[in-house]
């Protein structure tokens, strides 16, 4: 593309030359100008198309470097809210399948922009889970969110209780018709 472009520029400048050396007159000359306008215009047409795809070059080879995600890889991609595995990881656009088998292709500019998590890479996972109770259970609720909690820890080998994660059963809120309680715990090595 750039050579082609510089070609014409050379090319330009050697007609320039050659009407100076023959002496056209100022109608011949017009022509040239005409000629030199459009050019500009067409420099100006190539120079913005290619600034998209630079970007995206340029996003490719970052991606490459980076190191975030491999092909292969799992991947979560917040702005689209959707999890797919990556097909491969091309200059100008990275071709991800989604959870749904669409195949899609991100401009790699685009990827360095939105936020993307590399599930493959995860070894622990958070599990969240929302309970709700009668009102007439309120006052039951501390004694069955200690058991919740002391039957996780019994019976989950690898769920992370040492104080490093928190591991709790609470009471969240009170809704219109029910107690809200929230349970969360993590787990080492999802694999």
């Amino acid at each position: 593309l750039y050579d082609r472009l510089l070609d014409f520029c050379i090319f330009l400048l050697t007609c320039i030359q050659i009407i100076n050396i023959l002496g056209l007159e100022q109608g011949d000359l017009e022509f040239m100008q005409a000629s030199l306008d459009v050019g500009k215009i067409l420099t100006l047409a190539i120079s913005l198309a290619s600034r998209t795809l630079a970007e995206n070059i340029i996003g490719g080879i970052t991606l490459k470097l980076y190191d975030g995600f491999d092909e292969g890889d799992t991947v979560w991609l917040e702005d689209r809210n959707m999890k797919g595995k990556v097909l491969s990881i091309g200059l100008t656009e990275t071709e991800i399948l989604g959870s749904d088998n669409l195949e899609i292709k991100i401009p790699n500019s685009q990827i360095g922009v939105q936020g993307i998590s590399n599930l493959s890479r995860v070894n622990q996972s958070r599990v969240k889970q929302t309970l709700r109770f009668h009102f007439l259970d309120t006052k039951k609720l501390p004694k069955v969110l200690d058991a919740i909690t002391g039957e996780i820890e019994k019976s989950c080998p690898k769920v992370i209780a040492d104080g490093s994660k928190p591991l709790v059963a609470f009471l969240e809120s009170y809704e219109s018709d029910h107690v809200k309680a929230t349970v969360t715990c993590h787990f080492d090595d999802v694999s």
